[in-house]
C-alpha cells in the first residue's frame, strides 16, 4: 500500500476520533453545567419549602394551644352542668314526700 493511503486513512481515523472525544467532552460539560444549574434552583426551592414548612409548625403550635384551651371549657362546661343536673335530682328528691 502506498504511503498516501495510509496517511489519508489516518487522517479521517484521526478526525473521527477527534470529533467523538469532543462530542463526549461537549456533552459531558453540558451536562455538569445543566446539573449544577438544577442543584442551584432545587436549592432555592428547598429554601422555600424550609420556610414553608417552619411556618406550618408554628401554626400547628398556635391551633394546638387554642385546642388545649377549647378542651378544657368544654371539660368546665360538662363539669357544670352536670353538677346542675344532680343538684336538680337532688332537690327533686327531697321534694317529693315519703
Amino acid at each position: 500500500m502506498p504511503p498516501e493511503i495510509w496517511l489519508y486513512s489516518l487522517g479521517r481515523l484521526a478526525a473521527l476520533v477527534s470529533v467523538g472525544v469532543f462530542t463526549v467532552l461537549g456533552m459531558s460539560m453540558w451536562y455538569k453545567h445543566r446539573e449544577s444549574r438544577s442543584n442551584q434552583i432545587g436549592a432555592d426551592e428547598f429554601e422555600r419549602l424550609t420556610e414553608a414548612v417552619e411556618s406550618l409548625h408554628e401554626q400547628t403550635a398556635i391551633l394546638r394551644d387554642e385546642f388545649q384551651d377549647l378542651h378544657e371549657r368544654v371539660d368546665f362546661a360538662e363539669r357544670v352542668l352536670s353538677q346542675g343536673r344532680q343538684d336538680r335530682r337532688l332537690s327533686e328528691l327531697a321534694d317529693t314526700p315519703v
